[in-house]
């Protein structure tokens, strides 16, 4: 089975920057495990509206240097605020800059989710016919799109007839989208050989999708 990043949850994980350089406290704290799950990176800096790419790339750097196996999803910098006794005595943080990251993460994190491998008890397991299991099994999209090409062509048919692939791509991955292109394959095609290649095809196209929506 293919490991895939568990994409339940998403940390954002960030902190202050003075001179262009992150607070070591926030690298310490970024050295920490984070193997295998969706991190995102932001920094709070003085550059107001525009942070400067470069202290942002450099920052980046400096977190991953300390962390291989920290991959983050997105990283970012934003205009800060400094508080002095209660009071802001530089303020300049932008409500909307934030918001439009907070969306763009969004759309990262629905990619991921529906990329991600489900329990054991939930992968697909494929069929030639009632009680007929061919021991294959599928645990996430991915996975899925390389069974769906080794499996016996009898399995393909037996499932499709029967709506299996549009259940199991609903109901436990969570991708509707997906259940609806399915649906759409021709029903009426008599050769099983190109009724995989249009499956394999369709579950294909929509991993990519994902893919490129989450970079």
């Amino acid at each position: 089975m293919n490991k895939e990043k568990v994409a339940g949850q998403i940390f954002n994980v960030g902190g202050g920057v003075k001179n262009t350089t992150i607070y070591g406290e926030a690298v310490d704290f970024l050295a920490k495990d984070f193997e295998d799950k969706n991190v995102a990176l932001y920094f709070s800096c003085e550059d107001a509206e525009n942070p400067k790419m470069q202290s942002t790339e450099d920052n980046t750097k400096k977190v991953l240097a300390k962390n291989l196996s920290l991959k983050p999803i997105s990283a970012s910098a934003f205009g800060g605020c400094v508080m002095i006794q209660g009071k802001a005595v530089f303020d300049e943080l932008n409500a909307d800059r934030v918001r439009d990251w907070a969306v763009e993460l969004g759309k990262k994190f629905n990619g991921l989710n529906l990329l991600h491998v489900v329990p054991p008890e939930n992968v697909f397991q494929f069929f030639t016919d009632f009680e007929k299991n061919t021991g294959i099994t599928a645990g996430s999209t991915v996975e899925f799109a390389e069974k769906i090409q080794m499996v016996p062509v009898q399995s393909v048919a037996f499932h499709f007839q029967r709506q299996d692939f549009q259940r199991w791509f609903e109901t436990t991955v969570g991708d509707k989208e997906l259940a609806k292109r399915i649906d759409k394959v021709n029903i009426w095609v008599h050769d099983d050989e190109k009724l995989r290649r249009n499956l394999s095809e369709t579950v294909q196209n929509r991993i990519t999708e994902l893919k490129q929506s989450s970079m």
